[in-house]
């Protein structure tokens, strides 16, 4: 965020102190002592943020439809409240609300944060201001504030919003809906269904942390919302204590606690990929050397273009140990052409020493033959600067038969069974597998960086089906093949291959089979005249 867009009073705290005292004394000197204090109740000129200001224009538009709310979101702190409040208390002192209402979570938040709290409306006022409300705590179902104008402001918690219906609103002011709880959804009806008279204005003041209620509505794709966030996440450090962003940070670091209070990420979506916890072991590794892996591929799922409308395109490199555990390394997607998509994934081949790309070839042959010729340019690139020529890497195509829903389903499965792992470095794709929502709108896009990690998994994992058999899978088949002639003839099997248990069914079990692997547990037999059935084959 430019500092230009800052409010006055954030430029004079980045200034150092130095330069901000000489300021001061500059304005005592030429305009008296008290000129500053003529600022004080200056709250849109000299204390509010652009992103805290919602101007009548916004209210109502000339070319558009009138916004039916009004949302404020951000981390803590960010003056989310504040902003509602300043908003709600304009519209009430300007005349242009009569009947005006206040929700909060219980009605101690009603009090304690939304009226009286530093962010509150009573904040607005001196002691002695005579437009100051008065507040009566035994009027109505959670208080009453009352102005000097006549209007009352009735409030009510979320707990007791049927008994709203009963009491039309004409503006309301939703604090914190994140914090509703179980009764978010009935409460929210309740007060939307009866705010139905005169303006019909909702302000919302709510972090992202477990709105499901309001997931769509922060998505910022619904017809009608008017969103309120600012640009830049640091613009309020200096409103707070140091502690937040300086010791909180380096305690907790990349933490979801930190992410949802701090960064304003919704960590609690509805995601397939809910409740995996991206930040601790067994999933998060801290080092991933590339001599611990057997082979690394670079993943590409391609977009159509470039930048407008279009998605980003999903490039990142991950990893196969010894152990046969996957690691997702690097994420390089990004809004590219075809020519710098591919640029992008060889220099990926060549940070993690990559000889395969995984290539999603369902757009046509325009992402291979564009990383062919960006292969080639940089070939002669290096031959002309004196540098090695790296081989080119093998590219593999493959298609997405299946929706995106069937091909991540089974990663849900390896991550429960501790074999997939994500080295630090990925937090924008970990949110985008948080957030994910199937059933959500296609636009704005959240999972554009989903796909390389799937389909990389997919082939590390051999998770198609389509790998051949492999080698110990026909050892197996031929030791089963000649315990049974011994058995069965009484021939001692002099040629055994000492290669895993036999079970009770006399099925062999291999001892290094991956979680899950049929190989891995014995099963029973079909007999035939001639040996046993293709379909009990592995």
């Amino acid at each position: 965020m430019s500092t230009s867009k800052l409010p006055l009073v954030d430029r004079l705290r980045r200034l150092p102190p130095v330069k901000r005292q000489a300021i001061f004394a500059m304005i005592r000197e030429k305009h008296g002592v008290g000129a500053l204090a003529d600022l004080r109740n200056d709250r849109e000129g000299f204390w509010m943020r652009e992103s805290q200001i919602v101007t009548d224009e916004e209210l109502n538009p000339p070319d558009r439809k009138k916004p039916a709310l009004v949302c404020f979101t951000g981390p803590r702190g960010d003056g989310k409240t504040y902003a509602a409040c300043h908003l709600f208390n304009r519209l009430i002192v300007t005349g242009k609300a009569k009947h005006p209402r206040i929700f909060a979570a219980t009605e101690a938040d009603v009090d304690k944060a939304v009226v009286h709290g530093l962010s509150g409306i009573m904040s607005l006022y001196s002691e002695t201001d005579p437009m100051r409300p008065v507040w009566l705590t035994s009027e109505g179902s959670a208080g009453v504030l009352r102005y000097p104008n006549g209007v009352e402001v009735l409030c009510f918690s979320a707990k007791s919003t049927e008994q709203a219906v009963g009491y039309s609103g004409d503006l309301d002011l939703y604090d914190d809906v994140a914090k509703w709880g179980a009764s978010a959804y009935t409460a929210w009806g309740h007060a939307r269904v009866s705010c139905r008279v005169g303006m019909g204005l909702g302000i919302v003041a709510t972090t992202r942390r477990g709105t499901h209620l309001l997931q769509r509505l922060l998505k910022g794709d619904l017809e009608g919302v008017l969103m309120k966030r600012g640009d830049d996440l640091d613009a309020n450090k200096f409103n707070l204590s140091r502690v937040v962003y300086d010791q909180v940070r380096t305690e907790l670091g990349e933490t979801d606690f930190v992410r949802r209070e701090l960064d304003d990420e919704d960590v609690t979506a509805a995601s397939p990929f809910a409740g995996l916890d991206f930040d601790s072991a067994p999933i998060r590794v801290m080092a991933a050397p590339r001599s611990d892996f057997a082979e690394v591929v670079i993943a590409i799922d391609p977009a159509e273009g470039k930048g407008g409308d279009h998605d980003e395109w999903g490039i990142g490199a991950a990893g196969r140990r010894e152990d046969r555990h996957v690691v997702a390394l690097d994420d390089g997607s990004g809004s590219y052409d075809d020519d710098e998509a591919a640029t992008k994934a060889l220099e990926l081949c060549e940070l993690w020493d990559a000889r395969r790309i995984i290539v999603e070839s369902n757009r046509g042959p325009r992402v291979l033959n564009a990383i062919r010729a960006a292969y080639y340019k940089r070939q002669l690139e290096a031959r002309e600067d004196g540098r090695e020529v790296r081989p080119m890497p093998e590219i593999v195509p493959i298609r997405a038969k299946d929706g995106k829903v069937l091909r991540a389903g089974p990663l849900r499965i390896l991550y429960a069974q501790g074999t997939l792992h994500h080295a630090p470095g990925l937090r924008i794709m970990e949110r985008q597998m948080r957030e994910w929502d199937p059933d959500a709108p296609r636009r704005p896009r959240v999972d554009d960086r989903i796909d390389w990690w799937v389909h990389a998994v997919h082939h590390l994992a051999d998770l198609s089906g389509a790998m051949p058999f492999r080698r110990e899978q026909i050892q197996g088949l031929g030791q089963r093949v000649r315990d049974m002639k011994a058995r069965r003839y009484g021939e001692p099997d002099a040629t055994r291959i000492p290669y895993g248990a036999i079970s009770a069914s006399g099925l062999i079990t291999h001892p290094n089979a991956p979680p899950g692997d049929p190989r891995e547990r014995p099963r029973g037999r079909r007999y035939r005249r001639g040996g046993i059935t293709k379909k009990k084959i592995w």
